[in-house]
């Protein structure tokens, strides 16, 4: 017993001392204060030693890419429309070529972002459901979360986001919404107000992973982009792409329309970056350099 006590504190010796030397050698770089919805990158430098690189963020898992220059790397991370507002930690996680792991922490401060209020009225069949809808609701909503927590280990895109139609933004990301004078949620995405059968386009290349008619977001689409980033795109009247598809930017993969829980035609845009309900007009500043390094754009 003595020696397995001995071995855990040396063990814990070894690891800490290994865990100290790492923090002086190794350079993250973030933001010191992000808002909520936001969209940001993190920079990391260490050595030609490391084998693999990844985040934590929130609790959520952040992917690094490595760069052209030996033993760097860079990371987008989102922060969640609802992220409790004040000091997080954001975790790299290194592990090398001799299979040694380490941690390098650095605190962010999250800041409020007030994205303001919208209430509107829709007819009660929206709003007082039965229990079978509630059924319904609730299993589509499970399965589009399971979708959205898809871990896809690549990037499948390499150039900028575009925006999926052409229309004036009817309602702004992060409204806290009250429907019929209840509060109900807080707008996931930006409205986009278009003529019915616009076609509506993949802000970027990825791979379908959703396709179904849903009782809230009506006719819907979901593209996998890699790396825990997704778009998706709703209320539409026509859907013209399958599951497991391959589109590239710009591929026309439904027409905007009415369908689900609408007061008008319009598109529903959302982006989902590692579980974290972020901006879409965000995903538009994201930028790459010639060596596909990825830069925000503000």
């Amino acid at each position: 017993m003595k020696i397995r006590n001995w071995i855990a504190l040396l063990t814990l010796f070894v690891s800490s001392f290994f865990l100290s030397t790492l923090a002086y050698s190794a350079t993250v770089k973030v933001p010191e204060t992000v808002k909520q919805g936001g969209i940001y990158v993190v920079g990391f430098a260490g050595d030609e030693n490391i084998s693999h690189v990844r985040g934590v963020f929130g609790k959520k898992n952040v992917h690094f890419n490595p760069t052209p220059y030996p033993g760097t790397y860079s990371a987008l991370f989102g922060v969640d429309v609802a992220e409790e507002v004040g000091p997080e930690l954001f975790r790299v996680v290194v592990t090398t070529k001799d299979g040694l792991v380490y941690l390098v922490d650095k605190e962010i401060m999250v800041a409020e972002a007030d994205f303001g209020v919208q209430r509107i009225r829709v007819p009660k069949k929206w709003v007082n459901y039965d229990s079978e809808t509630e059924k319904r609701i609730q299993l589509e909503t499970e399965r589009i979360d399971e979708v959205l927590r898809g871990k896809t280990e690549v990037r499948l895109w390499n150039t900028p986001f575009i925006r999926p139609a052409a229309g004036r933004i009817s309602a702004g990301f992060g409204l806290k919404r009250y429907i019929n004078g209840i509060f109900t949620n807080t707008h996931s995405g930006i409205d986009i107000v278009a003529y019915l059968g616009t076609p509506v386009l993949s802000a970027n290349s990825g791979v379908v992973q959703f396709v179904e008619e849903t009782f809230i977001w009506g006719k819907i689409v979901i593209v996998d982009h890699g790396q825990g980033l997704f778009s998706t795109y709703c209320h539409l009247s026509k859907i013209l792409v399958e599951v497991g598809e391959a589109v590239e930017s710009g591929h026309e993969i439904g027409l905007v329309g009415g369908t689900g829980r609408v007061t008008g035609v319009h598109l529903h845009y959302g982006i989902t970056l590692n579980s974290n309900v972020v901006n879409p007009l965000e995903a538009e500043k994201i930028s790459l350099d010639k060596n596909c390094c990825i830069f925000i754009s503000r």
